[in-house]
């Protein structure tokens, strides 16, 4: 649940980013991945998430600056500021 919400939170903070960017987003999922360890005594906890999004840009986007945004988003999402592990991002993108 905590990778899925880090996900929403990073999905709605880039469309917000996006659209004051002028850049128009057709399209956007992700399919997050994380990564944990479990210690001997059984406490578990993540030791990082790779956030994997697939955009749909309207043709004519700047898919540089649309990509540069990911790292914008970082300093806004309050689940990403609050977690303790790295957050990786591997976007796709595909135009429209």
């Amino acid at each position: 649940m905590l990778i899925s919400a880090l996900s929403a939170c990073h999905m709605l903070w880039y469309l917000h980013l996006a659209s004051d960017a002028g850049i128009i987003v057709e399209r956007y999922s992700d399919t997050p991945l994380a990564q944990g360890e479990t210690l001997k005594n059984g406490a578990s906890r993540f030791i990082s998430a790779t956030l994997k999004p697939e955009i749909t840009l309207r043709a004519g986007a700047d898919v540089k600056l649309a990509d540069g945004l990911h790292h914008e988003v970082h300093q806004f999402c309050f689940i990403a500021r609050s977690v303790n592990f790295p957050i990786k991002y591997a976007a796709k993108y595909s135009i429209t």
